[in-house]
C-alpha cells in the first residue's frame, strides 16, 4: 500500500487538473457562444444592412437589374457573401474594378462602398462601337464591335454609306453576342487599315476578312481591291501604298496585293 500523503498529493493534483479542465471548456463555450452573437448580430442586424445601391453611367438599353444580377452572381461566390449574405455591407468590397462583367456592353465596373453611410456605388465603364462585324449565316448576320478588345457587342444591321467600319467575315464561323473578333495584335492591325482609307478619302466599297488566311481584302468604289495581311505590321504596307498610289491612276488597277512582306504586286485592269 502507498502512505497516505502519497494518495492525498495524488487526489489534490487530479481534482487541480479536473478544474483546470473545467475552466477550459467554460472558457471555450463562453467564446463559442459569444461569436455565435456576434456572427447573429453581423448577419442579421440592421446596422450592417446596405442602404442604398446607386449605378452611374448605365448605357442606353442596359437595364439596372440586369448589372446588379450579373454582380450579385460574381460576389455571391465569395466567402464574405456566403456567410453574411448580399444585403450585408462586409459583403461588398471596399474598392475593386470587375472586369470579368457577363455583360457584352459593359467593358468593366467600378464598385466602391461607404461603410458608415453603408452605400454601394457602381461605376459603368461602357464598351464603344467601333464597327460592324458582319457574317453570313442563312443572311447576313451583323453585330457593333468594340474597338479595344474587338467584343461583340449588340445586333445590328448592315450601316448604309461608308462612315462607319463594316467588315465582312467569309470564314464561315459563327458570331456571337459577347465572342471575340479578332486577337488584340490582329484587331490592331485591322483598325490601323480601316482607318487609313478615311484619312486618304479613299472611298471602300467593302471590307471582307478571311480568318482562316488572315488576310483583309479591301474594295474601293472605282479603284482596285487591296489585300492585306494580318500576320505583317500595316505601316510599312500603307507607306508604300500611299507612295504607289500617287503615280498611278486607281481606275486603271485591278487589285493591289500587300501580303507579302516588304513585297507590292498589282494587276492592271
Amino acid at each position: 500500500m502507498q502512505p497516505l500523503h502519497l494518495l492525498s498529493k495524488r487526489k489534490v493534483r487530479e481534482r487541480t487538473l479536473h478544474h483546470r479542465r473545467f475552466k477550459l471548456l467554460l472558457y471555450v463555450s463562453a467564446c463559442i457562444v459569444l461569436c455565435i452573437a456576434i456572427f447573429i448580430g453581423v448577419r442579421y442586424g440592421t446596422f450592417f444592412k446596405v442602404r442604398a445601391i446607386t449605378v452611374f453611367g448605365l448605357p442606353d438599353g442596359i437595364e439596372e437589374e440586369e448589372v446588379l444580377a450579373t454582380l450579385n452572381e460574381a460576389i455571391q461566390k465569395r466567402v464574405p457573401a456566403l456567410l453574411l449574405g448580399m444585403e450585408n455591407i462586409l459583403s461588398w468590397p471596399g474598392k475593386e474594378i470587375v472586369q470579368d462583367t457577363g455583360v457584352p456592353y459593359i467593358r468593366e465596373m467600378l464598385l466602391t462602398r461607404d461603410f458608415f453611410r453603408r452605400k454601394v456605388s457602381i461605376t459603368i465603364l461602357p464598351r464603344e462601337r467601333f464597327g460592324v462585324w458582319c457574317a453570313h449565316e442563312a443572311g447576313v448576320h451583323c453585330f457593333w464591335f468594340d474597338g479595344i478588345d474587338g467584343v461583340l457587342i449588340e445586333e445590328t444591321s448592315i450601316p448604309e454609306g461608308q462612315i462607319i467600319p463594316t467588315v465582312f467575315e467569309i470564314s464561315g464561323e459563327p458570331l456571337m453576342l459577347g465572342k471575340h473578333t479578332l486577337s488584340p495584335e490582329a484587331l490592331g492591325r485591322l483598325k490601323e487599315i480601316l482607318l487609313f482609307f478615311p484619312q486618304k478619302d479613299f472611298s471602300v466599297k467593302t471590307t471582307e476578312l478571311d480568318r482562316t488566311l488572315e488576310e483583309v481584302r479591301v474594295a474601293l468604289v472605282s479603284g482596285p481591291i487591296i489585300s492585306f495581311s494580318l500576320r505583317l505590321d500595316p505601316k510599312i504596307p500603307l507607306n508604300a501604298l500611299t507612295s504607289f498610289l500617287k503615280s498611278r491612276s486607281m481606275g486603271s488597277l485591278a487589285s493591289i496585293d500587300l501580303t507579302v512582306e516588304n513585297k507590292l504586286y498589282w494587276v492592271v485592269r
